[in-house]
């Protein structure tokens, strides 16, 4: 089992080292190979929920529909999906996500979130989603009624392993 040392990443652990760094990849994203070895205490949480609502807020600036690059939006997805993986680990960091769906005023923050906390709190995040569903004009509204359609159906998958991340 990996134990954390200090002053070393835990993706240098070496049966979890880091993959290579592929080329046009952040350096700074996450290495959460190993993370689920090590508990999040109250300020990891803070800490990745600023993480999480930062890379949501960047892809909201980088919507293809608003001539953002397609490979750097898989790359943001990528990065939110690994930070995701690893606030869901507690009850703190799925509470943080459910209150970005309900409060954050950036819609692809609130979208994002929302779809996530299906998973652990459909009831209280349903209604953000069908709002946004409603406005039938709009590609959040597109992406609010397909994600609810899969929910619906069993098919969502929020818990998938990013390819980067």
């Amino acid at each position: 089992m990996c134990q954390p040392v200090v002053g070393k990443d835990p993706g240098d652990c070496a049966p979890h080292r880091r993959p290579q760094q592929r080329a046009g990849q952040d350096a700074s994203w996450p290495n959460l190979s190993c993370s689920r070895l090590y508990p999040l205490g109250v300020e990891d949480v803070s800490d990745l929920l600023g993480q999480y609502r930062a890379v949501l807020e960047e892809m909201h600036n980088n919507r293809i529909e608003s001539g953002g690059q397609p490979r750097k939006w898989n790359r943001l997805v990528d990065k939110m999906q690994g930070l995701q993986l690893r606030l869901r680990e507690s009850a703190e960091g799925r509470q943080g996500i459910t209150n970005l769906a309900l409060q954050d005023e950036n819609s692809t923050v609130r979208s994002w979130s929302a779809v996530n906390a299906l998973a652990w709190n459909a009831s209280k995040v349903r209604p953000v989603l069908e709002q946004q569903a409603a406005d039938s004009a709009s590609l959040g509204g597109l992406d609010a009624t397909m994600a609810l359609r899969e929910y619906e159906a069993g098919r969502l998958n929020t818990a998938w392993q990013p390819e980067h991340g």
